[in-house]
């Protein structure tokens, strides 16, 4: 998809804007609806759109009247919950833009335009019945007198009176390892009148007995070989080859 190219020239300090692409709504409902939130606070326009998705409050049709019934309190209006969803998630995409950037949570939506997006034909049983999908663009502002939030700045600590700082010199390395146990491994200074003992070195413990000078080892004992056992062939007495 192309890079999208926002239709608002005005200033753009302290101002955040977002964009919803392709939106699956009629374009002529997200017009109104535009033009019934444009110059309200970001708060003011979630609390309406919450308000028409519940069915509790009309949007005014003031352009695209045709065939639209009156409500109470208006002429014209309808309850178009399924845009209003979509214009919630465009509001709150905005807010968060405006957070990151820095600006106060106080936001006045002083840009809000819909216009007409392509038009793909359906599939399935509505083939050849073309979408209705819109764009719709959002700029807010920072409204005038909102605190920001504080951003918090780690600075060093300050030096301390009469002690001169040599910024050329480059900063101390911490000890590594391999000194820091070598150092624990070096003997204490030996104090005056006190003789200390010499160290005797411990010698290894082998496995092996040791061999006196002279003596033999003993030989090793053979294992005892097993008896296979034969079958014992028996001979014929007389009598039976007499009978033979």
């Amino acid at each position: 998809m192309a890079d999208y190219h926002y239709a608002y020239e005005g200033p753009t300090a302290h101002t955040a804007k977002a964009v919803l692409k392709e939106a699956p709504i009629s374009p002529k409902v997200a017009v109104e609806l535009s033009s019934y939130l444009k110059g309200k606070t970001t708060a003011q326009a979630k609390a309406v759109l919450e308000r028409v998705v519940k069915r509790e409050q009309a949007i005014p049709y003031k352009r695209f009247t045709d065939g639209v019934g009156h409500k109470r309190g208006m002429a014209a209006g309808r309850y178009p919950g399924k845009a209003a969803k979509h214009f919630l998630q465009l509001i709150h995409v905005a807010e968060a833009n405006a957070n990151q950037a820095g600006l106060a949570s106080d936001l006045k939506i002083i840009h809000l335009l819909a216009h007409k997006a392509s038009s793909p034909f359906r599939f399935g049983r509505q083939r050849r019945r073309q979408m209705k999908q819109a764009h719709v663009e959002i700029v807010v502002k920072e409204v005038e007198g909102a605190k920001r939030k504080a951003v918090k700045q780690q600075l060093s600590k300050p030096a301390k009176e009469g002690s001169v700082v040599d910024q050329s010199a480059p900063a101390k390395r911490p000890p590594a390892k391999k000194q820091a146990a070598k150092a624990s491994e070096k003997e204490e200074p030996a104090r005056p009148g006190k003789k200390q003992p010499p160290r005797q070195e411990k010698k290894k413990a082998t496995s092996k007995p040791a061999e006196k000078k002279g003596q033999q080892p003993a030989p090793k004992k053979e294992a005892p070989k097993k008896k296979t056992s034969q079958p014992q062939t028996t001979q014929p007495s007389p009598k039976e080859n007499a009978q033979q």
